[in-house]
């Protein structure tokens, strides 16, 4: 606890009592967990730390003593029958839309971080640590909708700009708001909101047992706009005018017939939670404002129950749950982030122990005092406390940098586009008068500055001041 006050600065005597109160409600302590710490490197860390807690004191699949996890992608799970959209044969396409789609997969899955890190897999040395199942292509073309993460709040937003975004062919945005993804895009699409859908659609949660659908909106549009799927047709059909080839105008079928209801039904009928359900009824009942509860194997949704109470394998090589890593830790200590800190990045923080020995930067040909972008990211080197404590990280030895910058993830916003709203900005930010009484002060959606008092007023800044970053 001594050391990890140290670390954390959080109390070591907070940290005792925690472990305390944990221990002593075995079964019904909940770690509910958003979507800030599942942000990129320390995502696995903090997961495997997690469950190890929870293992050890029976809080993993049991409802009310369980791991709660949040993230938007999640609720994809919910719907496993979305290849019958996502994954019909183009080559093969069924018109029927009281039947299924005929599957065939011609795409492969990548994350995004490998274009925003310019496509480059991660070689340490003499080893090329990035797997073949993952080794990123040359991304040339990005079309995207409602996500200005991908490239507007992108990481290394500078180096995407001006090393990334020139080699691409082509980036197309679909949006509702001017985004700074738009003003990066070769080509934006104006897409209805939310509120102005003229076709039903359907969501779900990781976080709750309920299946969400939207009716179409009698809320006249705003500005000259299209549906996102309409977007997709109407570029269909310009790909059948200029090629004579009509199984483009096909691909979209149903959405130039004006109903998209089967594509949904397909989904319905081949995802394990929906499957029974009619989408023509529970649009209605949504109408209503009456939900539909998904079909899961416990209300409220409760991962890891059937391998809890009936104990079935977990989901992998062993079948239990496995806190071992290769990089180094068979049971999960504290590494520093590989930015995000004061110290030396990405040291393991453990005293010596056998159960800790991973390859080291000179096992594979790598320099182990090399730091830098690129290396560190694959360096496994271990120290104890009393020596990390006493590095700094390489841009504050070398360059003179002092502060470490956070993206915060914001309590009434989803990333950075519902914070537009006035009404929205006001609880989201510091400024909060509509009618700025006092013309002295900034408006709603101001920017501002978050930053450490006692780190202000050491650089000479007060509260209320203007600053340049």
């Amino acid at each position: 606890p001594a050391q990890t006050e140290a670390i954390t600065w959080a109390p070591a005597a907070a940290v005792e009592q925690l472990a305390r109160d944990i221990a002593a409600n075995k079964r019904q302590t909940l770690f509910a967990v958003g979507m800030g710490p599942n942000q990129f490197f320390n995502n696995d860390l903090k997961d495997r730390a997690l469950f190890l807690v929870a293992a050890l004191t029976d809080n993993v699949g049991h409802i009310g003593g369980n791991i709660g996890s949040y993230a938007g992608n999640y609720r994809v799970a919910l719907f496993n029958g979305i290849p019958q959209y996502i994954n019909e044969n183009p080559f093969d396409l069924n018109l029927d839309p009281a039947t299924p789609a005929r599957v065939k997969q011609y795409w492969v899955a990548e994350s995004a971080h490998y274009y925003n890190h310019e496509d480059k897999p991660l070689r340490a040395g003499d080893r090329m640590l990035t797997g073949r199942t993952h080794m990123p292509t040359p991304t040339k073309t990005m079309w995207f909708s409602n996500a200005n993460s991908i490239l507007g709040n992108v990481k290394w937003h500078y180096n995407v700009v001006n090393n990334v975004l020139p080699k691409m062919d082509l980036v197309c945005v679909n949006e509702w708001w001017w985004s700074t993804s738009c003003e990066y895009a070769d080509v934006v699409f104006p897409v209805d909101s939310w509120a102005e859908l003229r076709h039903p659609d359907m969501t779900a949660s990781c976080t709750n047992s309920f299946l969400h659908v939207f009716p179409t909106s009698p809320i006249e549009r705003v500005h000259d706009t299209h549906g996102d799927i309409e977007v997709a047709q109407l570029v269909t059909e310009k790909l059948a005018e200029l090629t004579g080839d009509a199984r483009f105008r096909d691909v979209f079928k149903f959405v130039r017939d004006g109903d998209v209801r089967p594509y949904l039904q397909r989904i319905l009928n081949a995802s394990s939670a929906t499957k029974g359900y009619q989408f023509a009824q529970i649009e209605a009942t949504a109408g209503e404002g009456t939900p539909t509860i998904m079909l899961n194997r416990t209300t409220p949704r409760c991962g890891g129950w059937e391998q809890t109470q009936e104990s079935r394998p977990w989901y992998t090589k062993s079948g239990r749950l496995e806190s071992y890593l290769a990089a180094g830790e068979n049971l999960p200590v504290h590494r520093e982030p590989i930015d995000s800190t004061f110290y030396e990045p990405n040291v393991i923080v453990a005293e010596p122990h056998p159960a800790i020995r991973p390859d080291g930067p000179e096992v594979y040909g790598q320099d182990p005092s090399d730091v830098s972008v690129g290396k560190r990211e694959a360096r496994n080197v271990v120290k104890p406390w009393t020596e990390v404590g006493r590095t700094q990280h390489p841009l504050m030895a070398q360059e003179g940098y002092k502060f470490i910058f956070h993206t915060p993830k914001y309590r009434h916003g989803v990333h950075t586009t519902p914070i537009d709203v006035d009404m929205v900005a006001v609880l989201h930010g510091p400024f909060g008068d509509i009618y700025r009484h006092d013309r002295r002060t900034p408006w709603v959606t101001e920017g501002y500055v978050d930053i450490n008092p006692a780190d202000a007023r050491e650089i000479g800044i007060e509260d209320g001041d203007y600053v340049w970053i």
